[in-house]
């Protein structure tokens, strides 16, 4: 069997973005997962996160299989040294960033993503388990199928470019702020896989930012309770 085109990973990992979010709000406009399903819910978060590794990892993970596309390269670690470095230089900052930021009400309004009264450790680390599955499938598809496939046929600046402006309006039904930000984050995040030549970089560096922000949301929430 022949190699198909870098291309079609790119577009069936676009295919596969537009169907989760497709089969999210349906489940909330349709009532496909519970009469009682809202975007907060611990339910619809957990089942969008599983849903997403689904359609992020293992459907992507499939047709590249049996289209011969070779991405092992994109998991090496043979530049451990190198992957380490990066990672932290990234994800430093991140922390940095989301202790001013994490506890502004704007970003309170959206995080934590599970919208509950009742916290608990369980609770914490259930979320954080899902959240690393979730962004793990995410950086496969994002930095692994929408970028290395296309550094495949195209110079790093066309697949730079592709890359962050896809990745951008993929935050749009979030809000502005965050598509804003998703430029120069998509920037770096491509920057530092194609140096380190793997996706390690950027799933360690969205993990950081994840669950940073969401336990700084969440401390900043709980105290203002007590107070």
């Amino acid at each position: 069997m022949n190699t198909l085109a870098p291309e079609t990973g790119f577009l069936f990992a676009g295919i596969c973005y537009v169907a989760w979010w497709y089969l999210c709000g349906k489940i909330i406009t349709k009532g496909l997962f519970s009469i009682h399903a809202s975007e907060g819910s611990l339910g619809y978060v957990l089942y969008k996160r599983i849903l997403a590794v689904f359609f992020f990892f293992l459907l992507p993970l499939v047709f590249l299989r049996f289209t011969h596309q070779n991405f092992l390269d994109w998991f090496s670690l043979s530049n451990v040294y190198e992957t380490a470095i990066v990672s932290i230089a990234i994800s430093a900052p991140l922390i940095i960033i989301n202790l001013i930021t994490g506890k502004q009400a704007e970003n309170i309004q959206l995080y934590p993503e599970i919208r509950t009264e009742q916290w608990d450790r369980k609770l914490i680390l259930l979320s954080a388990v899902s959240w690393i599955a979730y962004l793990f499938a995410y950086e496969f598809l994002f930095r692994g199928c929408m970028f290395f496939l296309l550094l495949k046929n195209y110079n790093f600046t066309l697949a730079f470019a592709i890359n962050v402006i896809v990745y951008s309006f993929a935050h749009f039904p979030k809000n502005m702020r965050e598509t804003l930000a998703a430029l120069p984050f998509g920037g770096i995040l491509c920057w530092a896989c194609s140096y380190t030549e793997n996706i390690w970089p950027a799933i360690i560096a969205h993990i950081v930012l994840a669950l940073s922000n969401e336990w700084i949301a969440l401390y900043a929430i709980t105290r203002e309770k007590r107070l």
